[in-house]
């Protein structure tokens, strides 16, 4: 069986990113990212995009911005969205100018949406040596994955550098600092206090001469009588966009994109088999922390939610002793909880479902919903037997009796759930569809077998009982 966290399929919201050549101008970025929000909306299946452009907290410098485009795509409720994202991907391939446009599988309420692993290591060449490792042992050999693998220190920007020769700068009499303030002073306005004028703080910035666009101007700031270049090495480096430490160690991500049909459970032991293979092939300072991202939400929720049917499963058994005063007859009650598990697994089979988070919350509900069929059917005999009628007429008018109202309850329900089950929620059908499923197929399966297995156990137990009890009168 399938298993996700929340799933994504059926939603209308879509996130797209597109990555044009390193260090490209803003004014690049725009032009492409409008020829992705036209052929976006000429599709005519599109209600709204959104795009950003950058990081909000990346520094302009020459024109050039970090991080890359992103688009947040709303399409119509009457679309499909895998078919408009395989048509969509397509229009991007035949369409290099673009750059690298991709969907991002993103995830659901807070999910990550890739299966992440994080590497640690003392230096940053020890990390980057970790991280080539890793994504070699995963690159090709994970099923139902993304081909491309990603990790933090892929992403990079184009950064001026500027490293002061502090014995040049010593002989003129200037420090580290002293430089740094007067080429920061250079690069950008200084503020130096607030003056007050109609009531208001106005900001004062000093502003020297033109401010450098490029390289070569930047070589030529003048710092007395010398140029920077005289006094410091500048040149263009690529950089990451962020350093990572965990623990006080760098660290490094490595993540990828699962297909939103494949079974996440499959793909997680796949990579944590492909991980346990490098555990001797490690470089020196560097290790593995456990697999996380969207692996770890789901097994964490999966977790609570077991926990939590046990727990109900529990409180459930305490209320029908208190009711039926007697310890052994709720255990006859709660195998109908077993019968309904049986039918959501072959409903969740049988529609080529995953077993996710929806699917577990309808199994929750379950434990309530078809506990009851059984309750008023052995409430009914234990009255029947109560005024004298024999163990076997009265299992067998008690389930006479119960069979219309507990056809009638369950079919009434299946029927109120039909458009879950038919995915006829609009945009939150991707959570509402599995939900149903579960619990229409456990309704369905439990009804059918409570009246046959309920009423059989019932007579077991009881039988014995009263063959004890003739027993002892005899004796």
């Amino acid at each position: 069986m399938k298993t996700n966290f929340i799933g994504n399929s059926g939603s209308n919201s879509f996130s797209i990113t597109q990555t044009i050549p390193l260090g490209s101008s803003i004014e690049a970025k725009s032009t492409a990212a409008a020829k992705v929000e036209k052929l976006l909306m000429d599709t005519g299946d599109t209600e709204a995009v959104t795009t950003t452009i950058g990081a909000n907290d990346s520094r302009v410098a020459f024109g050039q911005q970090a991080g890359g485009t992103q688009f947040q795509v709303s399409t119509k409720k009457s679309v499909n969205g895998e078919t408009f994202q395989a048509k969509m991907e397509k229009l991007f391939k035949e369409n290099p100018d673009l750059g690298t446009v991709k969907f991002q599988s993103g995830g659901s309420f807070g999910s990550s949406g890739t299966v992440d692993v994080t590497v640690t290591a003392k230096t940053d060449e020890q990390l980057r040596a970790g991280v080539e490792l890793v994504t070699n042992a995963l690159k090709g050999k994970i099923k139902d994955v993304n081909p491309e693998i990603t990790s933090t220190l892929s992403q990079k920007q184009r950064t001026l550098k500027v490293t002061i020769d502090r014995v040049a700068a010593s002989r003129v009499g200037l420090s580290e600092i002293v430089i740094s303030q007067i080429v920061a002073s250079a690069m950008s306005p200084q503020s130096i206090g607030t003056i007050n004028i109609n009531n208001t703080a106005t900001a004062i910035y000093i502003k020297s001469g033109t401010v450098p666009t490029t390289v070569d101007q930047v070589k030529a700031i003048q710092i007395g009588p010398l140029r920077l270049a005289q006094l410091a090495k500048v040149e263009l480096v690529s950089v990451p966009t962020k350093i990572t430490t965990q623990d006080g160690e760098r660290a490094a991500t490595v993540s990828l994109t699962p297909d939103p049909k494949a079974s996440l459970t499959t793909i997680t032991a796949d990579v944590q088999k492909a991980l346990d293979s490098l555990k001797d092939k490690l470089p020196v300072g560097v290790s593995l922390l456990p697999i996380g991202g969207v692996s770890a939400d789901q097994a964490e929720s999966f977790s609570q939610l077991l926990m939590a049917l046990l727990a109900a499963i529990c409180i459930v058994y305490l209320i029908m002793v208190a009711t039926f005063r007697s310890l052994v007859q709720p255990l006859v009650l709660l195998i109908s909880i077993p019968f309904a598990a049986t039918g959501a697994f072959v409903a969740l089979l049988a529609t080529n479902t995953a077993l996710g988070l929806p699917a577990l919350i309808g199994m929750l509900l379950l434990v309530g919903i078809v506990v009851t069929n059984a309750i008023v059917l052995i409430d009914l005999i234990n009255q029947y037997r109560a005024q004298g009628v024999p163990l076997e007429q009265a299992i067998m008018d008690g389930a006479r009796q119960r069979l219309r109202p507990i056809l009638m309850t369950a079919l009434a329900t299946i029927g109120a759930l039909s458009p879950l089950v038919l995915g006829i929620t609009g945009s939150g059908g991707f959570i509402s569809q599995p939900l149903g499923i579960v619990v229409t197929g456990g309704l369905f399966s439990s009804t059918i077998l409570t009246l046959i297995i309920v009423p059989v156990l019932y007579r077991l137990i009881e039988g014995r009982k009263e063959k004890r009890a003739l027993k002892k009168l005899k004796a």
